[in-house]
């Protein structure tokens, strides 16, 4: 059986750092012996959503260095489970374009990065901002679930 613990979470739009408050104030009763295998944020868990467009979100935009991803690292460790969470990303492409997207972070209990997924059916509300990503992610293999593989979707 795998346990897979969701965080409903009401993001404080435009304020991660809030937000993640918000996050820690839920997840504060629960620990490693708890025995989550996924802990699941929502989409842009943290930012918030509805942004008008790429200039209001800039601020926000973050790397797999960000906050939101040392966010899912502490919390993978400290509760010994896979993490996965959306947060707006900035990605430099090897043309030297910028690209912006609605991303989906797993990271695994150790802190490694097992996976980002960029949303490929933008809804209205992306397309404001976001570039659509390449295609779903399927198969995953996550390391503390041998044998059992998961799929990857943002809200189409």
């Amino acid at each position: 059986m795998v346990r897979i613990a969701i965080v409903q979470l009401s993001p404080v739009r435009a304020n991660p750092e809030e937000s993640r408050r918000k996050a820690d104030k839920l997840l504060a009763q629960y620990s490693a012996e708890s025995g989550f295998d996924i802990l699941h944020l929502p989409e842009l868990a943290f930012s918030g959503y509805n942004f008008q467009d790429r200039e209001e979100i800039r601020p926000l935009l973050e790397d797999l260095n960000g906050p939101t991803a040392e966010w899912c690292r502490l919390q993978a460790r400290r509760l010994r489970c896979t993490v996965v969470c959306g947060f707006p990303r900035r990605v430099e492409a090897e043309d030297g374009s910028e690209k912006l997207y609605n991303s989906q972070l797993v990271i695994a209990p150790d802190g490694d990065v097992v996976a980002v997924y960029d949303k490929h059916h933008l809804y209205d509300a992306d397309t404001t901002w976001a570039d659509e990503g390449p295609c779903f992610v399927g198969g995953l293999e996550l390391p503390n679930l041998p044998g059992v593989k998961i799929g990857l979707g943002i809200c189409m």
